[in-house]
């Protein structure tokens, strides 16, 4: 999520005078945008985008029946209608007709249950009802709300996710399998609903463009599903044409980029609703304005947003399989008409695909950075409960297909949303990268030979014996937008034989729970190691929508076999000044005075990191020191014998329980997973197992050798809104730098 207003300055310098001023210029900007919007609204009573003979002739493409008439195939957005393809997928899958009508079972009765809630749809005051909130959002102008309001409770997210009609999509899929005209109409009663509930621009579902881009998709394609439904009357369908072309009109004067100017996820978002829009109104001149204002817009977005390794700009890999999505959308809507607009969006969205797939472990994609489970339509096929945020299976079938490069999908069966969006069913997935013929895996060598080949990647992926898993590391001056990363460099994230053992503890929510919010994108909640309770880089706990400013550091060596993976980063700073925060997105600035900036702030500490595959397990080097020439810095100052402490941390996944062991006694009474909230394990022990599926990892601590491991309760969050209990094995180290930490995983399977 993009901020909505920019961040406030830190520090004591923020006057009365420059509050104030800053206040008074927010709320001259709200009262100019409420007047902007006032003034579209009244252009667009006065002149409709299209004529009443248009309307009608748009309104009656719905009427169509595309399994009936061979003329109806092609899709009003969709390259084949999903009537005219529906028989080959139900043979597929004859189970599909039951789960589709079992999952619109709640659409259906006008509710749905997201987030642990259920939220109804049958009434105009149920769309600004969130359950955290005592009072419902105001539905004032869009221009003068304020989503982000720490003093009060509430979770704007949370509450979106209702206006965004994924569940629409679910009734289209019912309909189509049943006919059943009972899923027309609560379809046509919540769009009813949110009519009378959401006047245009005004309340929390027109606020910003992204909830109207996805709320745009997901009523186009639930139409491609109920086109030809005879429950849809002529008057309906021209109501339904009227709210589309509304959309198109805000999305096409209400673009957003950060405050800073530079683009985020909201903006392609927004871009990729447009070209959807634009491409369902095609015929028409609003139509092919809106297409080439998403493609241009789109070249832009993923030309900025898509490093030179393939990740994200916003250090998220749940962001970046979501602007994936909308990236495919949007292309997929600009490619119908066999022009080369979408040619631009190529080359990145393959970057980005690739960099998915890569960083995919056997248990799903690491929660790296935020994450809030949002999903671009059609994606998100499924009802709230059964989506999987990290399974981006679906977004790299759709890549492979359009793409046509079969490499980029994982599994052979094709997904739903895949399908109805072009990949075939009897597409299969190339072989594995280890089994990709000489020519390529020696090129591959070669480049992962030089330092470039890891800038602006966000992690190196490693393989070895049963181990499988991520290092994340990012590196100033990449490229990175302080937005939705987290304080999580070196950290660690690891499968064992398929399973996941170490894991990122995610988002939490933005509103709903701030303190979790903000304790799990610090230092001390990641698998890294953290120096006098420092972070790695200063974290504003008053701007819930930014995350903190990359720190310098990058990979200085990776070897596949054997395995050898150094990476470092000069993290540890206590306070960063805007253009250092900002980086090259701050207007004016230079690379020169980027360099001189971190010059100023860097602390003098240097965190390194090695993992190897030595002492028959995977071992983890750890180092934290001052370089040489650099003793005179504010952390650093001088003192050989001054002290320090750092702590060492591995965050395991829910449900696994750890047990320390005393020196020599095998059977030593255990820490335990169900630990008092805030308690630790009463014994320490240099060795630590833990239970998983098909043996036991032990986590072994060689040095130093006086540090002993004990268990603390820690905290994830995996669902948006949700937190579990997790255990977090630490040990710490006090005494003069450099401290040095080496640690041993092995797999002991049965019987050992």
């Amino acid at each position: 999520m993009a901020p909505t207003t920019p961040p406030a300055p830190r520090g004591p310098d923020r006057s009365l005078w420059s509050r104030t001023r800053g206040r008074i210029g927010r709320e001259f900007g709200a009262v100019r945008g409420a007047w902007s919007d006032a003034r579209q609204l009244q252009a667009l009573k006065r002149r409709q985008p299209l004529s009443a003979r248009e309307l009608r002739a748009a309104a009656a493409r719905l009427a169509e029946d595309p399994g009936r008439d061979p003329h109806a195939r092609a899709g009003m957005v969709w390259r084949v209608a999903p009537a005219a393809q529906l028989e080959d997928w139900r043979r597929a899958h004859p189970e599909w007709s039951e789960q589709a009508v079992m999952e619109a079972g709640d659409a259906r009765r006008d509710r749905a249950r997201l987030f642990g809630h259920v939220y109804r749809f049958d009434h105009p005051d149920q769309w600004h009802r969130d359950p955290l909130r005592a009072k419902p959002w105001p539905r004032r102008s869009r221009a003068f709300l304020k989503l982000d309001q720490p003093r009060r409770s509430g979770d704007v997210r949370m509450q979106w996710e209702m206006g965004r009609f994924h569940h629409a999509l679910l009734l289209g899929r019912a309909w189509i399998a049943t006919q059943d005209p009972a899923y027309v109409e609560a379809f046509l009663r919540h769009v009813e609903s949110f009519e009378r509930g959401n006047p245009p621009y005004r309340g929390v579902h027109w606020a910003v463009g992204m909830e109207v881009a996805l709320r745009a998709a997901a009523l186009i394609f639930s139409l491609e599903f109920f086109r030809g439904a005879r429950a849809l009357s002529a008057a309906w369908r021209e109501r339904l044409m009227r709210l589309l072309l509304l959309h198109g009109l805000f999305l096409e004067q209400h673009i957003e980029r950060h405050p800073y100017g530079f683009t985020t996820n909201h903006t392609t978002s927004d871009y990729a609703g447009l070209a959807v829009l634009g491409r369902f109104f095609a015929r028409y001149d609003c139509g092919q304005r809106w297409l080439a204002q998403a493609a241009e817009g789109l070249a832009a977005c993923l030309q900025e947003q898509v490093l030179i390794g393939g990740a994200h700009a916003e250090a998220s890999l749940l962001y970046e399989r979501y602007v994936l999505e909308a990236a495919l959308v949007g292309a997929l809507a600009l490619d119908q008409d066999g022009t080369d607009t979408a040619e631009p969006l190529r080359r990145p969205i393959k970057r980005m695909a690739q960099h998915v797939r890569d960083a995919c472990l056997p248990s799903g994609l690491p929660f790296v950075g935020d994450g809030d489970e949002s999903f671009f339509p059609p994606f998100g096929f499924r009802a709230y409960v059964a989506r999987d945020p990290f399974d981006p299976e679906p977004a790299l079938q759709v890549a492979a297909a359009w793409l046509r490069t079969l490499g980029l999908r994982m599994q052979a069966g094709t997904r739903e949303e895949a399908f109805w969006l072009g990949a075939l069913l009897a597409d299969r997935p190339q072989q594995p990268r280890v089994h990709a013929d000489v020519q390529e895996a020696a090129q591959r060598r070669e480049e992962e030979a030089h330092f470039w080949e890891h800038r602006g990647k966000g992690h190196t992926r490693f393989s070895v014996g049963p181990f499988e898993g991520v290092l994340i590391s990012r590196g100033a001056r990449e490229g990175w937008m302080p937005t939705h990363g987290h304080n999580d460099l070196l950290s660690v994230t690891l499968d064992v034989a398929g399973q996941a053992l170490l894991i990122d503890p995610g988002t939490g929510g933005y509103g709903c729970d701030r303190e979790l919010r903000h304790q799990l994108r610090a230092t001390a909640a990641h698998t890294t190691v953290q120096l006098d309770a420092l972070e790695q880089s200063p974290l504003k706990t008053e701007a819930i929508f930014e995350g903190p400013a990359t720190v310098p550091g990058g990979v200085d060596q990776f070897q596949r076999e054997p395995l050898r993976l150094c990476a470092w980063h000069g993290g540890f700073v206590d306070a960063v000044p805007q253009e250092v925060w900002w980086g090259n997105r701050t207007p004016g600035a230079d690379r020169e005075t980027l360099r001189r900036s971190w010059d100023d702030v860097w602390a003098g500490y240097q965190h390194t990191r090695r993992i190897s595959w030595r002492l028959r397990g995977l071992c983890l080097e750890d180092v934290v020191f001052v370089p040489v020439g650099t003793e005179g810095r504010r952390g650093a100052d001088g003192d050989p014998q001054r002290e320090h402490t750092t702590v060492i941390r591995f965050v395991l996944a829910p449900g696994l329980a750890a047990r320390l062991l005393g020196d020599g006694d095998p059977h030593a009474p255990t820490g335990g997973g169900d630990l008092p909230r805030g308690s630790t394990a009463e014994r320490h022990g240099s060795e630590c197992r833990v239970a998983i599926a098909g043996g036991e990892m032990r986590f072994l601590l060689l040095r130093p050798r006086e540090a002993l491991w004990q268990i603390r309760r820690g905290y994830a969050a995996r669902r948006y809104g949700d937190r579990e209990a997790v255990c977090v094995l630490e040990a710490t180290q006090t005494g003069p730098l450099p401290h040095r930490w080496l640690t041993a995983l092995h797999f002991l399977a049965p019987g050992r």
